[in-house]
């Protein structure tokens, strides 16, 4: 079920995997955050803070986070998160890479980055909550 959200309001909730939680700011400041189960270790925790992009990791909780205006750049920059984390990319890297790959899309191109999430999410250690 799909619910109207009023001007400004904020709706959150816990869904399905591969999402252990989802927030969508409605207008004017719009925003939709996605967050999965994932655990970044302490010394590339500075290495993603440099890749910015609105992703951030929180390793108590083992979450990474991003909040972005859509689910398909959302899902690009977990999957950019991910190459940062296990070394397959530097935060340079990784915005190149995106700008790109934005570039890219806009003519019409797309890019299996944008698509699904590349790397394995473990399954949330509680039972999700209900949707408000």
């Amino acid at each position: 079920m799909v619910k109207k959200l009023a001007a400004g309001a904020l709706a959150a909730g816990v869904l399905a995997r591969p999402w252990t939680r989802i927030v969508v700011r409605d207008a004017p400041t719009g925003f939709l955050e996605q967050t999965v189960s994932y655990r970044v270790a302490q010394d590339k925790l500075p290495e993603l803070r440099r890749f910015g992009r609105s992703v951030s990791a929180d390793a108590e909780a083992g979450e990474l986070a991003v909040r972005g205006d859509s689910e398909e750049f959302n899902i690009l920059c977990l999957n950019l998160a991910d190459d940062i984390a296990v070394g397959r990319r530097t935060a340079p890297q990784a915005r190149e890479f995106y700008e790109r790959t934005v570039t890219e899309t806009v003519s019409g191109r797309s890019s299996p980055y944008l698509q699904r999430l590349l790397f394995e999410v473990p399954a949330p250690q509680d039972e999700p909550l209900p949707l408000p």
